[in-house]
């Protein structure tokens, strides 16, 4: 298996449902509870949609972090994770305007 740098992890995105955005690659700094999406930027600009879960979860990676997404509080034991993030529900008003602001 080759890896290729430009498909490293440059940022994330998270969107709240208090209808802010935050942007950093370390989650620890970021509030933990409604989450609406998360999206990751790689190096490339290709990205990666998480969304409607309960859970959010980064842990660190041999080469990159790992970023991820369940329902089940038991699947978080499963790593070592460094943040956990809380999803949540919001009005379809704030969820668009997530999903349209995540696609520029």
């Amino acid at each position: 298996m080759k890896l290729d740098p430009e498909k490293t992890v440059h940022t994330t995105r998270v969107y709240y449902d208090d209808g802010t955005m935050r942007e950093t690659l370390d989650w620890r700094e970021l509030p933990n509870d409604g989450v609406l999406m998360v999206v990751i930027v790689r190096v490339d600009g290709s990205r990666r949609t998480m969304s409607q879960r309960d859970y959010y979860f980064q842990a660190a990676g041999v080469h990159d972090y790992i970023f991820g997404e369940t329902n089940n509080v038991n699947d978080l034991q499963r790593y070592t994770t460094d943040a956990i993030l809380r999803g949540k529900w919001a009005s379809d008003i704030i969820f668009e305007a997530a999903r349209l602001d995540a696609q520029q």
